[in-house]
């Protein structure tokens, strides 16, 4: 009788535990947030793990390739190559690269890529281009379709790269160029305003002494200011604090569309704060796709 009534008693036990669980409040257990996946024809890492040939992705992952290129697929449609001996750190909603190059494949409008405190943003949902870190402070934008534009990270305009163009964005500060010091480009005059336009162009709405501006139109300058804190956001506006004439030759104004579709010529700079725009040498093209030779065994 004593052993039955054990039993018994060790029943109820074990039933209320599992009645009891199903109360244990849930609100501190969150699934991980999965954004896409990454496929190599060989290793790479993956958070700092190694990995041979497919992985999920989360948000904020860390994808370090070797000697095989990787494909990173997002679940929002967003395609992404990643070059060999590359490092970039991947979001929903950008790449933040840190090492080497990545490619935005078409299908990546919206989706910004990170490097050396720059922006590099496609025009186009089937805008197509690569973006290389040359070294900690340097990194180039080639673009093979759709166009792209390039900004600090404060949302200055820099530079709008059409397709078959490469541009150079050297960080001779390494702070990024929140705000500009001097921009080299031909004054104009348009329905009132006064504009500097830059080669490729972009260009800044100038404030400051209307008189100045005036006789500035039709001639290359050095502009001194910052953005104006009261203009509406990306409108590009400059207020004007100093000027100087350009060196005979830098520059013919006005700017024409250019051979290579608004293109840069290949001795144009431009300096906007510590970040030094110009064309580099080459024709845009995609990152080439690597497989490894012989694939290393799982860890």
């Amino acid at each position: 009788m004593a052993a039955w009534r054990f039993n018994v008693k060790r029943t109820n036990l074990w039933s209320l535990i599992a009645v009891a669980a199903l109360f244990v409040p849930t609100q501190g257990i969150t699934a991980p947030d999965v954004i896409g996946t990454a496929s190599a024809r060989g290793s790479m890492r993956v958070d700092g793990a190694p990995v041979v040939s497919n992985a999920t992705l989360f948000n904020g992952s860390v994808v370090e390739t070797d000697k095989a290129t990787t494909a990173l697929r997002l679940d929002n449609g967003i395609e992404v190559k990643l070059a060999t001996s590359s490092n970039a750190r991947l979001y929903r909603d950008r790449m933040v690269l840190e090492k080497g190059s990545g490619e935005v494949m078409p299908g990546a409008g919206g989706f910004t890529v990170e490097a050396n405190h720059l922006r590099v943003i496609p025009d186009q949902p089937y805008s197509r281009g690569v973006v290389s870190m040359v070294n900690t402070a340097s990194m180039n934008v080639a673009v093979i379709s759709g166009g792209f534009h390039v900004t600090t990270g404060s949302g200055l305009l820099l530079a709008r790269i059409q397709p078959g163009n490469i541009m150079n964005f050297d960080d001779a500060g390494g702070q990024g160029a929140s705000t500009p010091t001097s921009i080299t480009g031909c004054v104009t005059e348009r329905d009132g305003k006064y504009y500097l336009m830059v080669p490729g162009g972009t260009e800044y709405l100038l404030t400051g002494n209307v008189e100045e501006l005036k006789h500035m139109v039709g001639k290359a300058y050095k502009v001194t200011g910052s953005p104006d804190p009261n203009a509406p956001p990306n409108s590009n506006t400059i207020i004007m604090t100093a000027h100087e004439r350009a060196a005979k030759g830098y520059l013919a104004c006005p700017i024409g569309a250019g051979a290579a579709g608004g293109g840069v010529g290949t001795t144009t700079e431009v300096v906007v704060g510590t970040i030094i725009v110009g064309a580099a040498a080459g024709i845009a093209v995609g990152v080439y796709e690597s497989q490894q030779s012989s694939v290393p065994p799982s860890p």
